[in-house]
């Protein structure tokens, strides 16, 4: 028993515009199903657009879109990077230099309001309350003021970068 390879392919028939499968011996088989309906390059080879209905090829034709042709992209046009406004140093110093005076002074209150707390018979809440609230403002005071440190130091290290 010997094997035959067939090769085919998928063409048009000139007169109806049916796609159809053929062999190369030349005997018509069954075709796969059809594409869907949609624009494709014209089979005649032009530089077109022909719209398949679903069955045949149409007479309705259109210019190939170059947005859509295959094919390597060029690259973006780089821009060079411009220079945002420069920033202040000025919030970063006020930090730091602000954040000691303010955590001096809060740490004299705080040691004053829990001392009060201490000697006090009566009312010891409220001292020990507003004693509180005040080791959350000294607390807040230091954050403040190693953030100003640390950022007035980032700041002025970009700034001589960028200059």
């Amino acid at each position: 028993m010997s094997r035959r390879q067939m090769c085919a392919c998928i063409g048009t028939d000139r007169q109806t515009g049916a796609l159809r499968l053929q062999s190369y011996a030349g005997s018509t088989m069954t075709a796969p199903p059809p594409p869907p309906p949609g624009w494709y390059s014209d089979p005649d080879g032009a530089n077109t657009q022909r719209y398949f209905d679903g069955t045949k090829w149409t007479d309705h034709r259109a210019p190939l879109n170059p947005s859509f042709s295959p094919g390597p992209l060029a690259p973006p046009e780089s821009q060079p990077k411009r220079p945002g406004p420069a920033k202040s140093l000025w919030p970063f110093a006020i930090m730091a230099i602000v954040g000691p005076v303010i955590a001096f002074v809060t740490f004299i209150l705080m040691q004053l309001a829990f001392g009060a707390a201490d000697s006090a018979g009566g009312g010891t809440l409220w001292f020990q309350i507003i004693g509180f609230v005040l080791f959350l403002v000294w607390l807040a005071s230091i954050a403040a003021t190693i953030v100003g440190i640390i950022g007035a130091i980032v700041r002025s290290v970009r700034q001589n970068r960028s200059n």
